[in-house]
């Protein structure tokens, strides 16, 4: 949006309808009714930052609770040896800008903490107080899963209701149909 203002700003509004489609493509009274309300998860930011695009988004989130609890796990078993590795320095960057991508901003914040203090203890060779950074880390990681997979779950069920009530009417028409034959028949 910022980005189209100084547009604006700088070549003036000569009714360009791109820029202006372009500007109104996030609609501005922050009501997205499709998207889950979620504690630590900020979906609206999140959705914003996939392009405003639905799909996307959910497709994000779906992609968070099934690939971080590795993240989570290794987390769980790093060694003291193991985390002055590029591969650790590697995903503790990786999920700090997979948490900031889906809107989990504290989450993204714990890894973003984590990382700079990993980048001081391979100038300093000092590892005290890691691991109090890796467990808050590692349980803002746990939330945004766990409350991820809970909507997923809830959003399951909806649809395999919304399927069984299609489904229950379809039925209901055959049904009623087949009424109607039969009693044109006298039947």
């Amino acid at each position: 949006e910022v980005l189209y203002e100084k547009l604006e700003k700088w070549l003036g509004n000569k009714g360009n309808s791109e820029v202006e489609i372009a500007s109104n493509a996030i609609p501005h009274d922050s009501k997205y009714p499709l998207l889950p309300k979620l504690e630590h998860i900020d979906t609206e930011r999140g959705f914003q930052l996939s392009g405003s695009n639905q799909q996307l988004y959910l497709q994000l989130l779906k992609r968070l609770a099934e690939t971080q609890p590795t993240t989570v796990n290794q987390l769980t078993h790093a060694s003291t040896s193991e985390v002055s590795t590029e591969n650790f320095k590697r995903l503790i960057h990786t999920t700090k800008s997979i948490c900031a991508t889906i809107g989990a901003s504290n989450t993204a914040s714990r890894f973003e903490e984590l990382e700079n203090l990993l980048r001081d203890v391979a100038v300093n060779h000092h590892t005290g107080g890691l691991s109090s950074y890796l467990d808050e880390a590692k349980i803002c990681l746990e939330y945004a899963i766990a409350e991820v997979r809970h909507y997923l779950h809830s959003q399951e069920k909806t649809a395999v209701t919304s399927t069984q009530q299609t489904s229950a009417l379809i039925n209901l028409h055959a049904l009623s149909e087949q009424f109607i034959a039969l009693l044109q028949a006298a039947d």
